[in-house]
């Protein structure tokens, strides 16, 4: 393998490397863009609520979610905790 060819090799991983990058970035950018011009301030905030520190800590402790997490798995918003623990265990 000569020098030219490390330099080819080492410009086409950068190459993909950009490419894998970019294409996610447009992407994520071009949805987030298009969900703020198309939906109104209003309508965004009646769905996700506001940001003052009082709502934020008081959804934490109301959170209606149970998180069990056993090994690779987690199970959100479980209403029977000791059936979900006694069917995941049965499960593994």
């Amino acid at each position: 393998m000569t020098v030219v060819d490390t330099i080819g090799d080492s410009l086409a991983a950068g190459w993909w490397m950009f490419w894998e990058t970019l294409w996610a970035l447009v992407l994520g950018f071009g949805l987030s863009g298009a969900v703020q011009a198309f939906v109104s301030r209003a309508r965004m905030q009646a769905s996700l609520g506001d940001h003052r520190p009082r709502t934020i800590a008081k959804a934490g402790v109301d959170l209606d979610l149970v998180y069990v997490a056993t090994r690779n798995r987690v199970v959100f918003g479980a209403a029977d905790l000791d059936g979900l623990k006694s069917a995941l265990q049965s499960a593994s």
